[in-house]
């Protein structure tokens, strides 16, 4: 059976509670359709289940930032999405990968510190803010 692109519109359409007629062809499914954080990459893990396609070499932040809003630590240390140029995943993307079966993006060179500094910034200010309110509760009580 052959996969049409009005057939990819459908599945985004499904996936996301979208009317299918709002989905272009082009349509970026970050800037325009408004598809982002987990919701994206739920999106794409449908994307691979539903259409076989080996997604392997998929980089989430070249395409869309992450789930959450109080990243204080980004502030000092770009989280992975800041640190690269964003690249355009569209219908017509996902049909060619499809088609292909593989996705199509090739990544250009990059390197990524996996420590993710700013979440240990974000953990370390919780902590502390942690101390500090135990330690308030404690001189309440006593």
């Amino acid at each position: 059976m052959t996969i049409s692109l009005q057939n990819i519109k459908s599945f985004i359409a499904e996936a996301t509670a979208m009317k299918v007629d709002h989905i272009l062809d082009d349509s970026d499914l970050y800037a325009d359709l408004g598809i982002d954080g987990d919701d994206f990459l739920e999106l794409i893990e449908m994307f691979r289940t539903n259409f076989s396609v080996d997604m392997s070499e998929y980089r989430w932040y070249f395409h869309h930032r992450e789930e959450g809003f109080l990243n204080f630590g980004a502030l000092i240390f770009p989280p992975p999405y800041r640190r690269v140029k964003r690249m355009v995943i569209t219908p017509k993307i996902l049909h060619h990968a499809v088609e292909t079966g593989s996705w199509p993006y090739h990544y250009p060179a990059h390197s990524l510190d996996l420590r993710r500094l700013d979440m240990l910034l974000n953990r370390m200010c919780l902590g502390i803010l942690f101390l500090f309110g135990m330690g308030a509760l404690v001189m309440t009580v006593l």
